[in-house]
């Protein structure tokens, strides 16, 4: 409801025109897909590389001592102007870079510098803490990332790829969904923001390949990495760590029977939460004695893991522990 009633605000504000002004491209033709499934993959590389160049740039910065801090935002400041005076489209939001390239109207053999040079003032931006964000960098360089791929390959086989353009559109939301890790809303966010509605399926072959080459990578998503370090530098990195929560059934003749739960020797932050008979259950008390296949559900917290032996080891009947013994 919130998201419908900001939509209709905006367009009643700005008008029902997309964030980009780019035409209205056709379907391209199934034997494009191949090529958009490479672009997937070139984005999912190029994308971690920029998470991590990020996360790089943000280290190097900390390290510097305070002395230091300000000559390197005044050096990284005077090399954007000094980009800026030869190239405007290369510095700023990048709006007008970005609706060239979904024009198709940036040429095959500059695109590699643009993206290079945008690559690189984005993350050292970004490392010293000026403004300019990720999501408006991500686009301008995923919408060259495409054009590029697409320009490359319409000269080698015009009849597979006759728009090239059409891989700029389909580039942002594949270099975001690498970046982020966020496939749906960038499909979503770049239809919108496009109106390019028929190119759904180019869409998700490209961004399902760059989920997968990001994922495999073992990349973490750009936000979530932020958010890490963030928790590790105020010491609290262990709030992202979730308690497990696992069932075990007491084995007849196992160590647990008869014994209650205050005398198992459980480890702080690993608790019985429930148990259970048949359909009867119940919250356990300190003196709860446990029987013979009764079924216990324990809540262990990260730093517990210790816990999970505990348990599995007294709820196994003596001969199956010995068993496990042998084999170990």
């Amino acid at each position: 409801m919130a998201a419908a009633v900001a939509d209709i605000l905006a367009q009643i504000g700005s008008g029902p025109f997309p964030v980009f002004a780019v035409p209205s491209y056709p379907t391209p033709p199934l034997t494009a897909l191949p090529v958009f499934a490479l672009l997937g993959i070139a984005a999912g590389v190029l994308g971690v590389l920029f998470n991590r160049g990020l996360l790089i740039s943000l280290e190097l910065h900390t390290r510097f001592s305070p002395r230091w801090r300000l000559p390197a935002v005044a050096i990284t400041g005077a090399l954007v102007g000094w980009v800026g005076w030869f190239s405007p489209l290369l510095v700023g939001s990048g709006h007008h870079l970005a609706e060239e390239a979904l024009r198709g109207e940036v040429l095959l053999v500059i695109i590699p510098l643009f993206f290079c040079v945008r690559f690189l003032l984005t993350v050292a931006s970004y490392g010293i803490g000026a403004p300019g964000g990720i999501f408006a960098p991500l686009l301008v360089l995923g919408a060259l990332l495409g054009l590029g791929i697409g320009q490359g390959v319409h000269q080698l086989a015009p009849d597979i790829v006759p728009q090239p353009a059409v891989f700029a559109v389909v580039g942002m939301a594949a270099y975001f969904t690498a970046i982020v890790r966020a496939p749906l809303t960038g499909i979503m966010l770049i239809v919108e923001m496009t109106g390019n509605y028929a190119l759904m399926l180019c869409l998700l072959v490209s961004c399902f390949c760059a989920y997968v080459v990001a994922e495999a990578l073992k990349d973490v998503p750009i936000y979530e990495a932020l958010l890490q370090r963030d928790l590790r530098r105020s010491g609290t990195a262990h709030l992202l760590q979730a308690p497990v929560v696992i069932e075990f059934t007491i084995q007849n003749h196992a160590p647990f029977v008869g014994r209650e739960v205050r005398s198992l020797g459980l480890p702080p932050g690993c608790i019985i939460v429930r148990c259970a008979e048949g359909k009867h259950e119940w919250v356990p008390k300190a003196n709860t004695c446990l029987e013979a296949f009764m079924r216990i559900t324990a809540l262990i917290a990260p730093e517990s893991s210790g816990g999970l032996e505990i348990l599995r080891q007294g709820c196994q009947a003596s001969g199956e522990n010995e068993a496990h013994q042998d084999q170990a």
